[in-house]
């Protein structure tokens, strides 16, 4: 692996790297046995004014499993903004895109997903958390799939060794190619805890 970062204060950074790995599983303890991949990764980041700050990346990876005969290429682009108020909390949301193809012994597979992702969260007041956030997942070419997951989270601390937290999650999945493979669940966490000291 190698790589590299130029920064310029807190105004504006980026980034690049280049990682390569293999695989041998000369045991065959594993399913996918030998593996080969490679990943070239840029991303860069600007703060445009003290609370907003907006960048974006590009990746691309090739992975290839010889023992099962199966190559996998794609490329991801993506961009984010973010906006930071210190009496407030954070707001961001990113895009993403990527394009797969997939090359197996029964031919070639393509497919491409577009992200959408935003979060809101809110520290204003002391010792609360307040939180929430959008993932939209749209998969297109030889799919057709739409995911969503939507999040509610909060946070608050009862002293300084112990918090209570909620976080509700609904999630919905739809295939339009196989008409009978969806569904829509709704999930709750409730914990209390106890922080361990560190020091």
């Amino acid at each position: 692996r190698a790589g590299g970062a130029y920064r310029e204060g807190d105004r504006w950074q980026v980034r690049a790297s280049y990682a390569t790995s293999e695989k041998d599983d000369q045991e065959s303890l594993t399913l996918l046995k030998d593996i080969e991949s490679s990943r070239l990764r840029l991303n860069a980041q600007v703060k445009l004014a003290e609370p907003l700050t907006i960048g974006g990346a590009y990746l691309q990876r090739d992975r290839d499993y010889p023992a099962l005969d199966v190559t996998a290429t794609g490329k991801r682009t993506s961009g984010f903004a973010r906006v930071a108020l210190a009496a407030w909390g954070t707001a961001s949301v990113e895009y993403a895109y990527s394009d797969d193809e997939y090359v197996d012994q029964a031919g070639a597979f393509r497919a491409d997903n577009s992200t959408v992702t935003a979060r809101v969260d809110l520290t204003g007041v002391a010792n609360l958390r307040l939180g929430g956030g959008l993932t939209y997942l749209d998969l297109g070419k030889d799919l057709d799939v739409e995911k969503s997951i939507l999040t509610f989270d909060g946070q608050y601390d009862l002293s300084r060794d112990y918090f209570v937290s909620v976080r509700y999650n609904v999630y919905n999945y739809d295939d339009f190619v196989l008409l009978d493979r969806y569904f829509t669940s709704n999930v709750v966490w409730l914990n209390v805890g106890y922080k361990l000291p560190v020091d």
